[in-house]
């Protein structure tokens, strides 16, 4: 990076140096705001001084990933004065490379200087394009942050943005880069857990709260004849995000649906009192009240449009699963639970006889009638499609309603992937990870349209909860993070109340919050209860109660039996490989220019299979949990893995050796300590040999995981299932995915990309297949293997 007394990121911008030739045009320098300054010099001086930066990013600030790497390889350049800096960056966004393609140095494309290249699974880069300018340099864009380890040592700085990274992966980021590499952590979530992790590498934090997006929309520099416009977000949307207040509709005297929901909250958070706390549990109550407080139609609608994919929850059967927890639980773990299935029937009634969808009619006609566009954001793309026909199907919407309101999902918004500047409706209240777009929304204003007071009660409380949050973070900014970095912030904090952004419709009229709406407005207003994973599950072992059978029935087929297979030879540039794969399970082949599906026996020499490699499977979980409030089934799973990844992580303060935890597992067939290192850092997802949870349980003296190793095995050997199957279904969306726009999804609501799909098939070419089938363990069916 630069040092000091040298051009820098942000000088490189303010003065002209990084242009931008949008759509092919001339290259036009940039008309930065205050805002592009600060965070060009914050970045700048973090990179420069080696120092971990997280920054959170209004939702409308999508270009900085590509842009803060662009900066950083033309500043090292020009310190050294050759274009041959390494960067790598991260960011599951498709756009972001094509906007490189359009960044130049000076009037020369930067493209042609310093090219963009991808990583492949096997950690290998490929420069896309090649240039007689090619002078070395190198920026790395891959939808993965795991991609980008092998290379650690030949980058000079690493930026990577949420949704490319687990906060796990981002700790194991940082833990090997130290302070010899430069990383920058962006997200637009002010919860985000990426944060902690900087934090805890002995990094700083950056924010903006909303009085400060006012008072940094001004130039930064001198206006020019003819720009490229502002660097991240333009100035007219910064003032609007600034000032755009949060106003929430709250029907009086509310509705059967307000109450039934109200007393679902309390029933989950009444689960956490009961005598024997199952986390499991737990955390599906938390999805299931979710599940049934957003939904914007009639739940049996909603369940028709729910798409067949691997995790696409039905409401139709939140009911009997949380009886099944009844049955399994007693005492007063067995009332509690009983108490939820209840309140949960009376929920989903009272959203069959009551449903959101007259409000929502009523909604988007006064929008029409008043000339007024507006952006309906729903959770989930199955949801989209609900509110979209039952809007359409309405006698009461006028013709042509879609012209002036957009339905589009809340995942959509916070990833900037909205028309910005057109103001957003939400259904019901947020989850907290999107709590950003009602801190700093990409639209002047957003309404929140709740099915009562109750409801809008927690609406209120949420609201003031995320913008106290961002004030918080931008008094650590400019008083803790300034000072780390040597900036001087743009905007002080102003101390403006939150709750002032914050308005109630009551009746037609708005007003300002009262105090009793704002009794409790705090972060554990978005739980009815919090759960602190290994707190709750010391307190489960405390409880002496076997309780094994709340988790969901085992299937009698586990990953350490026999199952027939037959082998597929792969030719592989560093070695022959070998396939195991049940005869008829689906894959992907391409033979010659057609790609079609065929079972596995129809392969033959000179057929090119296409895989999903695991780091693929990993941003795929990612994506699932990013999620947990749709996804009841996953909930459990990440629950208990989670803990397995924490314990294993803690055993590196255990004063062992990872060859000495080996050598006390008796009875594993583990041969290299290297497995164990896996994982510890959390680079694998876990032993395959599920019996290793305990014997690594027993080497390192751990006894709060001893005693939950059989549920963690559990976990374990259903989530390589999961995996397994999760790959297949991506690949076989290849076909579809190759004729469809680069930047669409292949399934939003799992938040899977065409271009993160494409960028992660490896092609095999087969080599042999043994058609003679062979009995081989679970584990090892769909893994690449040597020969």
């Amino acid at each position: 990076m630069a040092a000091a007394g040298t051009r820098g990121l942000s000088d490189c911008v303010l003065s002209g140096l990084l242009m931008r030739g949008r759509g092919g045009g001339r290259p036009l320098p940039f008309a930065p705001t205050l805002l592009d300054a600060e965070l060009l010099r914050a970045a700048d001086a973090a990179m420069t001084a080696r120092i971990p930066l997280a920054v959170v990013v209004p939702a409308s600030v999508t270009a900085a990933p590509v842009v803060l790497a662009a900066s950083a390889a033309v500043a090292a350049a020009l310190h050294r004065g050759r274009l041959n800096p390494q960067i790598g960056v991260a960011s599951v966004r498709l756009a972001d490379r094509d906007l490189y393609d359009e960044l130049a140095f000076r009037t020369q494309r930067l493209v042609d200087l310093v090219p963009r290249a991808v990583v492949t699974a096997a950690g290998q880069p490929q420069v896309i394009g090649r240039s007689k300018l090619d002078a070395g340099g190198r920026v790395y864009l891959t939808g993965r942050v795991a991609r980008l380890l092998p290379l650690l040592e030949r980058l000079e700085g690493v930026i990577v943005a949420a949704g490319a990274a687990t906060a796990d992966e981002l700790a194991a980021v940082l833990q090997q880069t130290g302070r010899r590499i430069p990383a920058v952590y962006l997200t637009g979530d002010p919860y985000d857990a990426g944060l902690d992790v900087v934090r805890s590498a002995g990094g700083v934090v950056w924010a903006w709260d909303a009085a400060c997006l006012s008072a940094l929309a001004g130039p930064a520099a001198t206006p020019r004849r003819a720009d490229a416009g502002a660097v991240f977000v333009a100035a007219q949307q910064l003032q609007a995000t600034g000032a755009a207040v949060v106003d929430i509709v709250a029907p009086q005297p509310g509705t059967a649906l307000d109450r039934a929901l109200d007393t679902l909250w309390k029933a989950a958070g009444q689960l956490v009192g009961a005598a024997a706390v199952d986390p499991v549990g737990l955390r599906w109550a938390w999805t299931a009240f979710h599940a049934a407080a957003s939904v914007p139609v009639r739940p049996d609608v909603y369940d028709r449009f729910a798409a067949a994919n691997p995790y696409r929850m039905r409401l139709g059967t939140l009911v009997e699963t949380a009886r099944g927890y009844a049955e399994h639980a007693a005492g007063s773990s067995r009332d509690a639970w009983l108490r939820f299935a209840d309140a949960l029937t009376d929920a989903l009634r009272a959203a069959t006889e009551q449903p959101r969808t007259g409000q929502l009619v009523d909604w988007a006609t006064a929008r029409v009638e008043a000339g007024e566009r507006a952006i309906l954001l729903v959770r989930g793309t199955s949801a989209a499609a609900a509110v979209t026909a039952a809007l359409t199907e309405s006698p009461r919407t006028p013709l042509g309603w879609e012209q002036t309101v957009q339905v589009r999902t809340v995942t959509a918004a916070a990833r900037g992937m909205v028309e910005p500047g057109v103001p957003l409706a939400v259904v019901g209240t947020l989850p907290r990870s999107r709590s950003g777009l009602l801190t700093s929304p990409p639209a002047p204003a957003v309404l929140q349209l709740t099915c009562g007071p109750l409801e809008g009660r927690r609406a209120v409380r949420q609201a003031v909860a995320a913008r106290t949050r961002m004030a918080h973070l931008r008094t650590e900014a400019v008083t803790v993070s300034a000072a780390a970095l040597g900036v001087t912030p743009g905007c002080r904090p102003v101390g403006t109340d939150p709750v002032a952004a914050v308005r109630v419709v009551d009746g037609g009229v708005v007003r300002a919050v009262d105090a009793n709406e704002m009794a409790s407005a705090e972060d554990t207003a978005w739980e009815p209860f919090a759960v602190h994973v290994t707190g709750v599950l010391r307190a489960v072992m405390a409880a002496a109660e076997d309780d094994l059978g709340t988790l969901a029935v085992r299937e009698p087929t586990s990953t350490d039996s026999d199952v027939p297979a037959i082998a597929v030879h792969l030719d592989d540039p560093n070695g022959a490989r070998v396939l195991w794969l049940p005869p008829n399970e689906l894959v992907t082949r391409r033979r010659g220019p057609t790609l079609s599906r065929v079972a596995a026996k129809a392969l033959q020499s000179g057929d090119v299979l296409l895989l999903v490699d695991r780091a693929a499977r990993t941003y795929l979980r990612v994506a699932l949990t990013e999620k947990l409030s749709e996804r009841t089934e996953y909930a459990a799973l990440r629950m208990l893995v989670d803990f397995w990844h924490a314990r294993a992580a803690a055993a590196r303060d255990s004063g062992l050796t990872q060859q000495q935890i080996l050598d006390r597992m008796t009875g594993t067939t583990l041969t290299t300590a290297g497995a164990v290192g896996h994982w510890m850092r959390g680079t694998v997802d876990g032993p395959a040999d599920s019996a290793d949870v305990a014997r690594f349980a027993r080497a390192v003296n751990d006894d709060a995981l001893l005693a939950e190793a059989e549920r963690v095995a559990w976990a374990l050997r259903t989530l390589h299932i999961v995996h397994r199957k999760l790959g297949a279904w991506l690949a076989g969306q290849v076909e579809t995915a190759a004729s469809r726009a680069k930047d669409s999804m292949v399934d939003a609501d799992l938040g899977v990309h065409v271009a993160d799909l494409l960028d992660v098939i490896t092609e095999h070419p087969v080599a042999d297949v043994d058609p003679a089938e062979q009995l081989v363990p679970a584990s090892l069916v769909g893994v690449l293997a040597s020969a």
